[in-house]
């Protein structure tokens, strides 16, 4: 086992952790893993105000000349047994559930489960600082910002909302249920948001999963007050949009000619048709000369002279 004195390292993310004791200052807790090396975890400043308070520095010397201060881990009997396990307990920390929330289903006090929730706390704030300093993955193809990480990228984006980015954000991390960190980070900008990222501990990358994470690392073009994404005309539709303005600017304005009424045809009454005059043939003339010769019944009968 490595003595406690060179446990400078901090665990992988996602080793299984138990605790053993917590130094005299409050400042580190000292946990053991399933191969039996030991590290120390620095508190954060909450952490170390809670333990501070259930757990105050004795005012005598100890009888033992460790300089930490041993756990109490074994949980007695009566109301404050609890009905979790440690590991169960350590599993809901780790992802994402509340101390008080885990103290409540495992029917126990708060001081109780911190006992087995404190490496676990630390373990996820140690994952969200180390999600600072990740590489962002964006999908805008025009970004607002290239910056690189995570850190630098809030911190420039909270600065040019008037923010201070040491105090106006609170970073936390949960392991999900496919492996994943999920990252949150908590800050006021006309109210209350959330800006929620996706962390891959071993790519050391981190993918923003809401609007307000996108516009918290500029990922795209956004308004100043909503944080909602806008459009943005490239240069040659503004080029074209100019050109519209000149023209519509300068060019004469045409009135469109009036319509043109042709005139109606005039009426003209139908007359009525007169009968057509039947013209009766000319007489026709003898021919003057010779005498006509009276035919055989004239002679023999008589004809119409007689």
């Amino acid at each position: 086992m490595n003595a406690v004195s060179d446990a400078a390292r901090l665990p992988e993310a996602g080793a299984e952790l138990t605790p053993l004791r917590i130094s005299r200052d409050h400042s580190h807790l000292v946990v053991i893993d399933g191969d039996g090396n030991e590290y120390t975890i620095p508190l954060g400043q909450q952490l170390q105000t809670q333990h501070s308070q259930t757990h105050p520095s004795p005012t005598q010397p100890s009888q033992t000349s460790h300089s930490e201060q041993k756990v109490e881990t074994p949980m007695t009997s009566g109301p404050t047994e609890s009905a979790l396990r440690p590991r169960d307990i350590q599993q809901r920390i780790r992802a994402g559930e509340s101390v008080e929330h885990v103290a409540d289903v495992a029917g126990t006090s708060v001081d109780r489960v911190m006992v087995y929730a404190s490496p676990v706390l630390a373990e996820r704030e140690h994952i969200a600082s180390t999600a600072l300093t990740a590489s962002v993955r964006r999908r805008a193809s025009d970004p607002e910002t290239t910056e690189r990480t995570l850190g630098v990228s809030t911190e420039l984006r909270l600065r040019e909302a008037g923010l201070d980015p040491e105090t106006a954000i609170t970073w936390d991390a949960w392991r999900r249920a496919d492996g994943k960190w999920a990252l949150v980070g908590t800050y006021d900008h006309g109210r209350e948001r959330r800006a929620e990222f996706t962390f891959d501990v071993r790519g050391r990358f981190v993918v923003p999963d809401s609007d307000e994470a996108r516009w918290l690392v500029g990922d795209g073009h956004f308004d100043a007050i909503t944080h909602a994404e806008v459009a943005v005309l490239g240069d040659d539709a503004i080029d074209l949009v100019h050109a519209d303005a000149d023209w519509i600017g300068t060019s004469p304005v045409v009135s469109a000619p009036e319509p043109t009424i042709a005139p109606a045809p005039p009426v003209v009454e139908e007359a009525t048709p007169e009968p057509e005059l039947i013209q009766p043939d000319p007489p026709r003339s003898r021919r003057k000369g010779r005498s006509s010769v009276p035919s055989w019944d004239e002679i023999m009968f008589g004809g119409p002279q007689d």
